[in-house]
Order: C-alpha cells, then sequence, then structure tokens
C-alpha cells in the first residue's frame, strides 16, 4: 500500500515499519492490516518484529498485503499471517524448513503460491492450502542418469 516497509536484517530479524508521512500522505493514512489493531503510527515507527533463526535474505509480500514471506540463512521460508494482527497479540508464523541451501530472493505469484530461488540454483514452489503454506516442488525436475544421457545419445564431439 506504499506506507508499509518490510525489512530483514542479518539480527535474524524481520521487521514492518510504518513509512506514513503527513507532508506526503496527507490525511490518507492506510495502516493495512495493522489498521485495527495499532492504528497508524509516524514514520519509522515499528508495526512487527519477527524472528528467524539465521540472517534474513528476503522478503515479499502478497499481492494482498495479508501475508508476508521471508526467508533465512537457516533454509527456512515463513509466512506471518498479517490478517491475524490484533492488539497485544503475536502474529501467526509459520514456518517451512528446507533441507537444502538458503534461499536468497522470494515472489508471490498468487496468493496462494511462492516462489524461492538460492544457492542451489533450482527454485522453489511453495503453495497454500487450508492446511497452511508447504513445499511444492523444485521448478527443474531431476532426470535420471538414463534419461539425461539421451535416447540413442552418441553425445561425443565427432561421433561420425
Amino acid at each position: 500500500n506504499g506506507q508499509l516497509l518490510a525489512t530483514g536484517c542479518a539480527d535474524f530479524k524481520c521487521r514492518i515499519y510504518s513509512t506514513f508521512a503527513t507532508d506526503v500522505d496527507g490525511t490518507n493514512v492506510d495502516a493495512g492490516p495493522f489498521a485495527a489493531s495499532t492504528g497508524p503510527l509516524e514514520f519509522g515507527e515499528v508495526y512487527a518484529e519477527l524472528s528467524a533463526l539465521g540472517w534474513v535474505h528476503a522478503v515479499a509480500w502478497s499481492p494482498s498485503g495479508n501475508t508476508l514471506a521471508y526467508t533465512g540463512h537457516d533454509s527456512s521460508v515463513h509466512f506471518a499471517d498479517l490478517s491475524s494482527a490484533a492488539p497485544n497479540k503475536e502474529l501467526v508464523v509459520q514456518t517451512v524448513r528446507l533441507p537444502q541451501l538458503p534461499l536468497c530472493s522470494l515472489l508471490f505469484l498468487s496468493e496462494a503460491a511462492l516462489v524461492g530461488a538460492g544457492h542451489d540454483f533450482n527454485p522453489n514452489i511453495f503453495t497454500a492450502s487450508a492446511n497452511g503454506w508447504s513445499f511444492f516442488c523444485n521448478v527443474d525436475k531431476e532426470t535420471s542418469k538414463t534419461e539425461a544421457s539421451g535416447a540413442g545419445g552418441g553425445g561425443g564431439a565427432n561421433s561420425g
């Protein structure tokens, strides 16, 4: 909405800041999912501070702004449900741990799909269901050695 800023830091935190400035925004305050819980905050004040178990490499907003995803150096992706924001109540955060190297970038494809890419050079797709977020698949599918060599391969530089 232009009045919230999410950051990832090396102190294992993801923070959501207010960027509302009266001189720029006038009276058009849009605290997004925090409107009912805290109301508008001044520029630079923190709406939420979320934890990770490693440096936070990337953050991404869902198209509606109701979910914030962030990924850390501990090979996990966290999904914060910002629609659960309420006074004196912690945000609901779901964590999906990965058995591979960390992700470095995230992008929502829709409200229910996220792609993440990182050190493995094979983007991951995550999907949401009634049970929450989960790993769905890698973009590049692994092939067996016989498929990789190709049928009738030959494959040499000067094969004929």
